[in-house]
């Protein structure tokens, strides 16, 4: 289980990992990735009875850590994929491919880059 300082610079009072919010926003998409493999596979052993029994606490925490890295990953991918829809566009993409690609009608693009970047 990870944990993150309780405030910023206290590395005395770590908390669990247990909500996206605790996932530190510096974090690179491609090691939260790497963190969310290693505990979806820690998860793996627990259910099939593999290496060393945990304890339920730690299963609990590993649970909760698992499922708020991968929203923050989400989140964090799904807000991305709007820059380069624009990227998209600029090289000559058309909005129905570009539309395509992200699984979206055309209105919900158009609406969607209306609007200024966040």
């Amino acid at each position: 289980m990870s944990t993150v300082p309780s405030t910023p610079g206290d590395d005395q009072t770590p908390r669990p990992v247990t909500r996206p919010s605790d996932v530190p926003e510096g974090e690179s998409i491609s090691a939260l990735i790497e963190r969310w493999t290693a505990l979806l596979l820690a998860l793996v052993d627990v259910e099939h009875g593999l290496g060393e029994p945990q304890p339920g606490a730690a299963v609990h925490a590993m649970l909760l850590e698992h499922l708020a890295i991968g929203d923050a990953v989400a989140s964090r991918l799904l807000g991305l994929r709007w820059s380069t829809a624009r990227q998209a566009l600029r090289h000559g993409v058309s909005l129905d491919d570009v539309a395509a690609a992200m699984g979206l009608a055309v209105h919900e693009v158009e609406v969607a880059l209306a609007r200024p970047p966040a």
